[in-house]
């Protein structure tokens, strides 16, 4: 494994984690043992010569030594490194390329990284940057690989990095534990951003990069919280008769500061300097920016991006080969179909080539020898991949176990002050082949509440929405249909006696309303209820 500097660094953070995992004690040293590997005959090679130098070499360091490691690029060390003698050795100093010999002033020396354990077992580590380039690559790099194949039926976890807390007691199930004051956090992440140096420099205090190349189901992060406790949250523990107030959050943001928002984010959000969660997309993969290049080795399932009728597609090899020495006339009609061989009775391409009975039509590799066009090109063969661009079916989505009984009371919640709208689409943008432009969809018998105040008696008072038994589009105040407009386009008003019309109170002028009495609308006109006249019938 090449990973020259930073390989060099973790071997030797291994070394002190293995002194800081003996929990010995710390030997304080006056003049602690200088080691500079550089006057050692190591090769840097991954040599077993270069393994005996290295064990010989930590067998003999004592607690408090510095080791002076010489930056050499590309160095590889032995096969499966393990070095020897490093148990009981604490307080182990580290230092690159660099004549160190007094462990106070290394503090001082830009760029070079102290690794030590004080008195009390802390690790600490430090690293400055401000002078030299050469220092400005990772502190810490652990890289770990799976190429691991399970025999069938078995899925292993792979963990690269592991960090575990616990608060009361480690295992049992116990009642009023005291042993769990203070707040517990597994994991902190500090940056103090201080520079001033505006657009020119982000600070980033999290940043979750992952890159998929493969097939594998992906996740760039998952949060997880599972309640495993045997009393519902929030209520008196019926077995061992103590009371909780647990509250959860399965992730909180936060944000503090001071001073006003842009003058156009009243109307405009996007224009805004402040944003709590942003979502971006944009393309990469694909063969995006690949264009075709004349007499080029194409390996199997490079791609390239190729314009068509002021559109722009993916072709992928599918035969590796050499190029021509003039670009081919793209067409989407060469086209291959794909196998997988997990299923290999069906293709991603075209339906199943099985009947209703589970009876095989025809084989996907005999499918393909039908209607497989690849496009020839030198000896690679190219096929038609897909239309460049990205879709994505869900931002945000709200799923569970279909066969539990999981409810949720709310998707989405505000007690805040805004002072513009709480939603804004007024900046969206609409494919432009759709038959509408839908800015929410419902379904049937699913109502807006216009005036509830966050109180059982204002519910469901003021409701506009789809009534599915009338066949119509409907108003209700109080579950009693105000107006209605039907499918077949009629519109029905409220229907009242003529006494309760006559008993309302706080009658507009032109208000409508359908007099059950008499069967005919009547209107408000002039302070007084009017019936309205109508010719003979149709």
């Amino acid at each position: 494994m090449k990973r020259y500097k930073f390989l060099l660094f973790f071997l030797l953070f291994s070394i002190s984690y293995s002194a800081w995992g003996e929990n010995t004690e710390i030997i304080e040293h006056t003049s602690p043992s200088y080691v500079d590997l550089q006057n050692y005959d190591l090769k840097f090679d991954g040599s077993k010569n270069d393994e005996k130098i290295l064990n010989s070499i930590f067998s003999s360091i004592e607690s408090g030594s510095i080791i002076s490691i010489p930056y050499i690029k590309n160095s590889e060390l032995p096969s499966y490194y393990s070095p020897l003698g490093t148990d009981k050795k604490s307080s182990l100093l580290i230092n690159y390329n660099n004549k160190l010999r007094n462990i106070s002033a290394l503090d001082s020396i830009d760029g070079f990284p102290k690794i030590q354990f004080d008195a009390n077992g802390v690790l600490s580590y430090k690293k400055s940057v401000s002078k030299n380039d050469k220092s400005i690559v990772p502190n810490i790099w652990i890289e770990y690989y799976n190429n691991h194949t399970s025999p069938k039926g078995e899925r292993p976890d792979h963990i690269n990095f592991v960090l575990m807390g616990h608060t009361g007691e480690s295992s049992g199930y116990q009642a009023n534990n005291s042993h769990s004051s203070g707040d517990m956090i597994n994991l902190q992440n500090v940056l103090r951003s201080m520079g001033r140096s505006g657009w020119s420099a982000f600070d980033i205090n999290n940043y979750n990069f992952m890159y998929r190349y493969g097939t594998n189901w992906v996740w760039n992060s998952v949060q997880q919280l599972d309640e495993l406790g045997n009393t519902p949250i929030h209520t008196t523990d019926k077995a061992f008769n103590d009371s909780s107030d647990t509250e959860e959050w399965v992730q909180e943001w936060d944000l503090s500061g001071f001073g006003p928002e842009a003058a156009c984010s009243f109307y405009n959000p996007s224009c805004g300097y402040r944003t709590g969660f942003l979502f971006n997309a944009w393309l990469s993969g694909g063969g995006y920016n690949e264009k075709w290049k004349p007499k080029h080795q194409y390996k199997l399932g490079d791609a390239i991006n190729v314009k068509l009728n002021e559109k722009y597609y993916s072709f992928i090899v599918i035969k590796p080969g050499i190029s021509n020495d003039l670009e081919p006339i793209w067409n989407k009609s060469y086209d291959v179909v794909g196998c997988d061989p997990l299923y290999p009775n069906s293709n991603t391409a075209h339906a199943t080539l099985i009947d209703a009975g589970n009876h095989l039509l025809e084989t996907c590799q005999g499918y393909k020898n039908k209607h497989d066009n690849p496009l020839h090109d030198g000896s690679v063969e190219w096929s038609f991949n897909s239309p460049m661009g990205l879709e994505i079916s869900n931002f945000i989505r709200l799923s569970q176990s279909k066969s539990q009984d999981i409810k949720y009371g709310t998707f989405l919640s505000s007690d805040a002050t805004f002072y513009n709208a709480i939603i804004d689409f007024s900046e969206a943008h609409f494919y432009s082949a759709l038959a509408y432009n839908v800015f929410i969809r419902s379904k049937p018998d699913t109502y807006i509440d216009f005036s509830a105040q966050a109180t059982k008696e204002t519910q469901n008072i003021h409701l506009l929405g789809y009534d599915s038994e009338n066949k119509s589009l409907s108003y209700k105040f109080n579950n009693i249909s105000i107006f209605k407009i039907k499918d077949e386009g009629g519109v029905v008003l409220k229907h009242m006696t003529r006494k309760n019309i006559k008993n309302l109170k706080g009658s507009e002028e032109g208000e409508i309303i359908f007099d059950i009495t008499d069967h005919v609308p009547v209107i408000f006109l002039n302070g007084r209820w009017k019936k309205m006249s109508f010719s003979d019938d149709m």
